[in-house]
């Protein structure tokens, strides 16, 4: 059974925020992101209200990500960032990139785990997160020329990953930027075996998650007038793509 994204983000804290980059530890059942503590041995999980949600490998990845995100967010004054998860990107990439408004989302019972983050981390330019649910029409009204989102694709279905996309094409202005950061499928290929066993533990849990295909999800992204200008190899198999919304539309008028 498919669950509504970003119900998926509940899944996604152990299926990615808590896992080493190498992606090795088992799923477990979907639990509350606001109320998980994840043990750096990323396969004992304990659970308290009163602490924040902890991922290890947000530490591992969050360098590498930062050194794409920089060169290519010059000039962006606003972002949201799609799926914050435990919020723990946004209270590093915010002070590293000051002129920009970092907008966190997630489902509502997840915002209060980012909202502990915040609170011991703040600064100037995060605001309070807001609630987001891709796979519905209720996008945020507020201007943004730029978006970012981590992991969140391979725990998507078709429909909901071409929702996301659909937003985010909606969302942007001409000229606007959309990075996705994860690890992806490349003409149909594994980048190896973990990668190839970790798409095998997702589908186990549910048939229509888990890799994307950069070429299918950039058939859908070109439909709604984004263009692929770059795919970032990143370590553990990962990449970034990284595309920009049109000047001009491609599709034909009716």
């Amino acid at each position: 059974m498919a669950w509504p994204f970003f119900r998926h983000l509940v899944y996604r804290v152990t299926a990615h925020f808590s896992w080493p980059v190498g992606r090795p530890a088992p799923l477990t059942a979907p639990v509350m992101a606001a109320s998980i503590r994840v043990s750096c041995s990323t396969t004992n999980l304990t659970f308290s209200m009163s602490e924040k949600p902890y991922a290890p490998s947000c530490e591992q990845n969050r360098d590498v990500i930062l050194t794409v995100l920089q060169p290519r967010l010059k000039g962006v004054r606003r972002l949201l960032e799609l799926g914050s998860g435990t919020g723990q990107h946004a209270v590093y990439f915010a002070p590293a990139l000051p002129h920009i408004t970092w907008q966190t989302s997630d489902l509502e019972e997840h915002l209060p785990g980012i909202q502990l983050w915040l609170a011991d981390y703040p600064v100037a330019n995060l605001p309070p997160p807001i609630v987001l649910d891709v796979a519905t029409d209720r996008w945020p009204t507020a201007k943004f020329d730029a978006v970012f989102s981590a992991n969140t694709a391979h725990m998507m279905d078709a429909t909901m990953a071409g929702a996301m996309l659909s937003g985010v094409a909606r969302l942007l202005p001409p000229n606007g930027r959309f990075l996705l950061y994860g690890p992806f499928k490349k003409e149909g290929n594994f980048h190896g075996p973990n990668d190839r066993a970790f798409d095998q533990r997702l589908r186990s849990h549910d048939p229509a998650i888990g890799l994307k295909d950069i070429a299918w999800l950039d058939q859908i992204a070109a439909a709604e007038d984004l263009n692929l200008v770059e795919e970032i190899a990143m370590p553990a198999n990962n990449f970034v793509l990284f595309w920009k919304k049109n000047a001009q539309p491609n599709r034909l008028a009716d």
